[in-house]
């Protein structure tokens, strides 16, 4: 573990979120930016509150559509489910806090919707492959090279 696969390149964690993060301007799916051509994606980028507490209903709703047909078209469209997505977009948001803020993860996790900081733990590490204090550390030692260890990469 500690990479991940994506676009068939092997990345870090940190490399492929912070990539990702800076991807999320608008929701590209097959190449193809549909964020002007869909409005409901477009409505959906507008809500830009991922720590809110939703569901596939409250996010179709969101966008003025029922749940099943918002879910189907969503995943159609971005190729991932609605709540698939939101997780990596909490996910993406968390790694850029960690990057430029001093919070604790605490405070972080509740910032991007989970209430308990073991829950934003688990979630962030089954995204990236590293716990949250772990990718600060990494960071930190990347941009301190005194922290460096002349074992360590």
């Amino acid at each position: 573990m500690g990479f991940i696969v994506s676009s068939s390149l092997v990345k870090r964690p940190e490399q492929h979120v912070r990539e990702q993060y800076r991807n999320r301007a608008s929701i590209i799916c097959r190449g193809q930016a549909t964020e002007f051509t869909e409005p409901f994606l477009r409505r959906f980028n507008q809500v830009e509150k991922p720590e809110n507490d939703w569901t596939v209903e409250s996010l179709a709703s969101e966008v003025g559509m029922s749940r099943s047909p918002f879910a189907a078209r969503f995943s159609q469209l971005v190729e991932e489910p609605p709540l698939r997505y939101l997780t990596r977009w909490r996910m993406q948001k968390a790694s850029r806090l960690i990057e430029t803020s001093h919070a604790g993860l605490a405070v972080i996790g509740k910032r991007v919707g989970y209430d308990a900081e073991a829950a934003f733990s688990k979630a962030f590490k089954r995204y990236t492959g590293v716990s949250p204090g772990a990718y600060r550390r990494k960071l930190e030692r990347r941009s301190r090279p005194e922290l460096r260890s002349p074992i360590q990469d």
